[in-house]
């Protein structure tokens, strides 16, 4: 045997607690032997190894700490050790083990397991059944991340059609069935929630009103959503990352991102605006600039500037919240409305569009005026 294995199968066992409280058999060298004179060439003893149980309770049986040294070595050890019966049968798809460990740990964490075993393993049956546990978890995670215990419910109900033909899938919802009403009743007997393997792969879930927009980092690892509050969540792992609540009143009804992707800034609907500093979490509220009978009605970031705008006006602002100016729409009559600012490549630099335009029964007039950005 390999002597890394070799020695990473005796820690995995020492934290299955294999021979806690029970005599471990070895073997005498030769020089102890003669020293001692023993005839036997192996004996057995107490070692006095701990049981290394997943949670440490108290007399009157209440959880009091998770064996947490547990959750970060066992796993390595077994794979490193390719002992993955023993993994699948005690970690990865043993119920006990993803509960009590979701109960203590982010569950990145736990998917760490998953994504580790299927790097090191060969099977392709074996990876598949990995993925489709670890896919449960991840659709699962907005619930399991404050409700562990519903760990059963979240697994039946998604892996329920993939019983048949996946043994360690299998033994998983069995072991849910059997040890899951002890967390939650609540325990489905049919096939209720989306399956892994569809186009969902994430459930976003922390505003406590309804999301009025989203937008996506440039390099697409982030998304960023509001409500009363700004959440950014990671895409790669589904985590919540960052949560700002400026305590406005108004819903915010439109979300834009700079394009260096630092600062993300949206107007409400009794046209207050807030820019964030993505980085810091700070935040400038920043009152109706206009006539109190122009309400805002859209907005405009770039990297030092931002630009909020009614119908026929528009209001620049430096990244402290702090006015440079307001101009309104030239050479334009009544019905005309300013619709969109974009900046372009063009003969004019440091230079931005205004569109203006108005709906005709035939068609959509557009007028275009080019604003100088002063610096």
């Amino acid at each position: 045997m390999n002597m890394a294995i070799y020695f990473h199968s005796m820690i995995a066992d020492y934290y299955l607690g294999i021979w806690g409280g029970r005599p471990k058999p070895f073997k005498y060298t030769e020089i102890q032997r003669h020293r001692f004179g023993l005839t036997d060439k192996e004996g057995i003893a107490d070692r006095k190894v701990p049981v290394q149980p997943l949670v440490f309770t108290n007399k009157e049986g209440k959880v009091t700490r998770y064996n947490l040294r547990k959750f970060g070595e066992l796993p390595f050890h077994l794979v490193r050790s390719r002992r993955f019966t023993d993994l699948y049968e005690n970690v990865l798809f043993n119920y006990d083990w993803l509960h009590a460990k979701l109960s203590s740990c982010p569950l990145q964490a736990v998917l760490a397991d998953f994504e580790d075993a299927s790097v090191n393993i060969d099977d392709k049956e074996a990876r598949r059944e990995l993925m489709l546990v670890a896919d449960a978890l991840r659709l699962g995670g907005a619930i399991l991340g404050i409700y562990p215990n519903m760990l059963a419910a979240q697994l039946i109900g998604r892996l329920l059609p993939e019983i048949g033909g996946n043994p360690n899938i299998k033994m998983l919802l069995e072991a849910c069935d059997k040890s899951g009403p002890k967390d939650s009743a609540l325990i489905p007997l049919n096939h209720c929630l989306h399956t892994p393997g569809g186009p969902l792969k994430y459930s976003l879930e922390g505003h406590q009103f309804a999301v009025f927009g989203f937008c996506l980092t440039s390099d697409y690892r982030y998304m960023v959503s509001i409500s009363t509050r700004f959440i950014t969540w990671d895409l790669s792992t589904s985590d919540l990352t960052r949560d700002v609540n400026p305590g406005i009143e108004g819903i915010m009804q439109q979300l834009v991102l700079s394009p260096d992707n630092k600062w993300a800034a949206a107007y409400t609907n009794n046209s207050q605006s807030v820019l964030l500093n993505m980085l810091s979490s700070e935040f400038n509220i920043i009152e109706n600039p206009f006539e109190a009978t122009e309400p805002i009605t859209g907005l405009y970031l770039l990297n030092k500037n931002l630009f909020l705008h009614t119908h026929q006006k528009y209001a620049e602002y430096d990244m402290r919240g702090n006015l440079q100016r307001q101009e309104q729409l030239q050479d334009v009559g009544d019905g005309w409305e300013l619709l969109c600012r974009q900046m372009r490549k063009s003969n004019f630099p440091s230079s931005f569009f205004v569109c203006a335009g108005r709906t005709s029964p035939l068609s959509t007039l557009l007028l275009s005026q080019i604003w100088s950005l002063r610096r």
